[in-house]
């Protein structure tokens, strides 16, 4: 609900910043759709990435418990356990971990549930994990090695990725300038002259203004798949 209000207000604004009027909160609505799945997409990506590390502490539980002696449905439990410690219930980690010992409850078989997890997440890594985990458990693989390799790479790649990240962090500020200024530029020059005036009331000016917004809009996304989608 909070993201579509957003949404709404943000399709509102640019609708009548473009075109001068606030009878164009009518085209607000036909920009949400394209702006809600923009944002809901760009939302989703930090919440797998968010996943990912969480998943990351999940392994090094498993690891540990597996390394100790525990058989692999034990410490599906402790990790269970561990993890809502810190994270609390809430978390996306600790839900998929409580589905994952309700199954086992069920005396589903384990490999099963962590195809499920995998599936449900979406994730590459999580994926590969799932893939050797239940190989692994059938032809009684090194489990706890597995895991720890597992877990390396993934460090790696979120390691990756904040180096990158630091890199163009300098960036990450001009980024936000050079998404807002088209938009700031045209507010300016309506309230501070009539040049603007050509593009509103008029069938001409709408289309150039529509135009100008779609272009504006595909620059947007650009800058942030660019930013969003290192590492």
């Amino acid at each position: 609900m909070v993201l579509m209000i957003k949404v709404f207000l943000l399709s509102a604004s640019a609708a009548y910043v473009f075109y001068d009027t606030w009878l164009a909160l009518i085209s607000a609505v036909f920009l949400m759709y394209p702006c809600y799945r923009y944002t809901h997409e760009k939302k989703l990506r930090k919440r797998k990435e968010a996943l990912l590390r969480q998943f990351r502490t999940g392994l090094d539980f498993l690891m540990t418990a597996v390394s100790a002696g525990s058989s692999v449905e034990a410490a599906f439990w402790e990790t269970y356990e561990n993890l809502k410690n810190i994270y609390g219930n809430k978390e996306m980690i600790v839900e998929e971990f409580a589905l994952i010992c309700k199954g086992l409850k069920m005396n589903r078989p384990v490999e099963g549930l962590v195809r499920d997890l995998a599936r449900r997440c979406g994730i590459r890594e999580i994926k590969s994990f799932s893939d050797v985990f239940s190989i692994s458990k059938r032809t009684g693989g090194n489990l706890s090695k597995i895991m720890g390799e597992t877990g390396q790479i993934i460090s790696e790649r979120i390691m990756c990725r904040e180096e990158m990240l630091s890199m163009i962090e300098g960036k990450r500020m001009e980024a936000v300038i050079m998404k807002i200024m088209p938009a700031a530029v045209i507010l300016y020059f309506r309230v501070t002259s009539d040049y603007m005036n050509v593009f509103y009331g008029n069938a001409a000016g709408i289309t150039a203004m529509t135009l100008v917004l779609l272009i504006y809009g595909l620059c947007v996304m650009w800058i942030d798949r660019i930013i969003g989608g290192i590492g």
